[in-house]
């Protein structure tokens, strides 16, 4: 598992990380997702691996309390097979327990994608998972045809702006006023927006300027290692 930090605007402060997987190959060396996904899909494992993931990343949240007395919330993508899986919730509840995390400082991103699949059953799944204090948001948004459709129906927390429409953000006032808007529309649905792909201080200060309220990208810091992220848990 690799961490991508996640600034907050308003305080400029660490506010979560995004949990990402990599394979460790032993003679290609780090892979992305990109060049392993769709063996795990061909081999139907993506519940295996999501399942994987949630254990690996409640084990991680307890060893870091206990070492550093240190909670971070943590953002975990999960796709649809497990989303709508019948034992998905249980096998929360049954993590959080085990490993004595307060629900809070878990949240799941889930795609469009995912909420097209089946909006009814997700939208329920959704309602669970706040209702126990877990945070829900939105990845890629502005990818998808039917974004405004269900946004105002979605019981979730933040909503995430797609990398497409940061990288020009700048220089493309097509982008700054798309961007602009789905801020200001999240806003008055009372969701929080963050803005993914940040790569300059100018996208950020940009992002600061219309109200975005949190930022990830290689301007704040690349996914990096468990190792290497703990220097964010050691009080100064």
């Amino acid at each position: 598992m690799h961490f991508q930090p996640q600034l907050n605007l308003k305080t400029n402060r660490l506010e979560s990380a995004e949990v990402l997987v990599r394979w460790q190959h032993p003679e290609q060396g780090l892979l992305m997702p990109g060049l392993f996904f769709d063996d795990i899909d061909a081999l139907n494992l993506f519940s295996e691996l999501d399942n994987y993931i949630l254990e690996k990343t409640c084990q991680t949240m307890q060893k870091w309390y206990q070492t550093y007395q240190r909670r971070v919330p943590l953002a975990i993508n999960i796709t649809a097979v497990e989303f709508q899986a019948p034992n998905f919730i249980s096998n929360i509840q049954r993590l959080l327990v085990k490993y004595q995390i307060p629900p809070i400082y878990l949240e799941f991103e889930v795609t469009e994608n995912v909420v097209i699949t089946d909006i009814e059953l997700v939208m329920k799944t959704m309602v669970v998972l706040q209702n126990m204090g877990i945070k829900v948001s939105i990845d890629d948004f502005g990818t998808g045809y039917s974004s405004l459709a269900y946004l105002r129906r979605l019981p979730i927390d933040k909503i995430k702006i797609d990398r497409s429409f940061i990288q020009d953000v700048a220089s493309n006032d097509s982008d700054l006023t798309i961007v602009k808007t789905m801020v200001e529309l999240s806003h008055g649905l009372g969701k929080r927006v963050l803005a993914e792909g940040v790569e300059s201080k100018e996208q950020l200060q940009l992002l600061r300027n219309i109200g975005c309220d949190a930022v990830q990208g290689y301007f704040v810091s690349k996914p990096i290692s468990e190792q290497a992220f703990t220097k964010y848990l050691i009080r100064k």
